[in-house]
């Protein structure tokens, strides 16, 4: 199977891959949907107990402060 490579808008270029627990897909979510700076791109739900989530951010720095504020 060929994996997808997940790009965002040119607003938002710098792509976060996050594996979240599917209980806090809401929070997310919602956190991404309060910051211009973030943009929820997809959610791949195939796995059933790990979700993987791509978040849409505007600069490489706020991707890094995603990965580690959601790790």
């Amino acid at each position: 199977m060929k994996l997808k490579h997940i790009t965002g808008p040119k607003s938002h270029p710098y792509v976060a891959e996050l594996k979240i627990d599917p209980v806090l897909l809401h929070d997310l979510e919602q956190f991404a949907d309060s910051r211009p700076e973030l943009c929820h791109i997809h959610t791949d739900v195939s796995a059933g107990e790990i979700f993987t989530v791509h978040i849409g951010c505007a600069s490489a720095e706020t991707k890094i402060r995603l990965e580690d504020g959601w790790a």
